[in-house]
């Protein structure tokens, strides 16, 4: 078992973070709210993501903040998000472009990348439009993935 954070909003510009159990890294967000980046991926369970924080994405002009969260601001329309029981996460596709953006280790990238295409859950073309539309660290980090997938794919047909 692994231990998350529950965020409750409670209004736009408070919050409180409760310690809860979960049986995968989970992050539940209520409200209209939402997980992106390393969160978002370990709550779709892509990748080997184990953030040491909870990475969320708040409207622009958010101003509290929490020595637990890494606050990321954006406005994300309904089709760029997911629905799960009481919280809404960044869509997988989305999830592995900002945290390819963000820097985060090509490791975290290549088995999100690896596992997503393995599900049949995402296609090439889906990850490298978003990682494109994410920035250069983005599209770089997607294309290396995907170059390393396609490898791992081939050494198994002819091995």
């Amino acid at each position: 078992m692994s231990i998350a954070a529950f965020i409750a909003f409670r209004s736009s510009s408070t919050f409180r973070v409760k310690s809860m159990i979960s049986s995968g890294g989970r992050c539940g967000v209520r409200g209209s709210r939402w997980c992106p980046t390393p969160t978002a991926l370990a709550v779709h369970d892509l990748g080997i993501a184990n953030p040491a924080e909870i990475h969320l994405t708040v409207p622009p002009g958010f101003r509290r903040r929490h020595p637990a969260l890494a606050l990321h601001m954006a406005e994300l329309t309904d089709d760029q998000l997911e629905e799960r029981e009481g919280f809404r996460v960044t869509k997988p596709v989305r999830a592995i472009a900002e945290t390819a953006a963000d820097g985060t280790g090509q490791d975290l990238i290549d088995s999100a990348v690896a596992e997503l295409l393995d599900r049949g859950a995402a296609t090439k073309n889906q990850l490298l439009r978003a990682a494109q539309q994410a920035g250069l660290r983005a599209e770089l980090a997607v294309e290396r993935a995907l170059r390393a997938e396609h490898a791992q794919v081939r050494s198994m047909r002819l091995g």
